[in-house]
């Protein structure tokens, strides 16, 4: 199994077990008792969207999942449904422009980065997240 997997798996599985341990109601687990993983993991990242409700990073986290899975539609709609909540964002703004920047949009990166720098100027997370987007890294948590 690549590391990409596994690491969503593990961030699918966090979620799951978070979502059991603090849900009212309990956690319908037959999400993924017996599914296949990909079917499995869709169950849980629309349970995953559900729950992150207004929170920006809880967004930010569901599309860093969609993004380490390859699947930069959802993980762009996550990303931005996170910014629209809260737009002064720096930093959710430094790390979806790093985002766009390592897909190829350099125009789009580069408005983000500017937002980015006129809300917050001195963030260091931000300036190397900006910087890893250039070299081609993702940003990191």
């Amino acid at each position: 199994m690549n590391r990409k997997s596994v690491f969503v798996l593990c961030v699918v599985f966090t979620l799951g077990i978070a979502a059991g341990a603090f849900g009212k109601k309990g956690f319908d687990t037959s999400l993924y008792h017996s599914k296949d993983k990909r079917e499995a993991a869709r169950a849980l990242l629309v349970v995953a969207k559900q729950q992150a409700g207004k929170g920006s990073w809880e967004r930010i986290g569901v599309g860093r999942v969609y993004w380490e899975a390859g699947e930069w539609d959802k993980a762009k709609a996550a990303f931005e449904k996170s910014l629209a909540k809260n737009p002064n964002d720096d930093k959710g703004l430094a790390e979806l422009g790093a985002y766009y920047l390592i897909k190829g949009d350099r125009a789009k990166a580069e408005e983000l980065f500017d937002k980015s720098y006129s809300i917050e100027q001195g963030e260091v997370w931000n300036t190397a997240m900006i910087a890893g987007g250039y070299l081609g890294v993702k940003p990191q948590e």
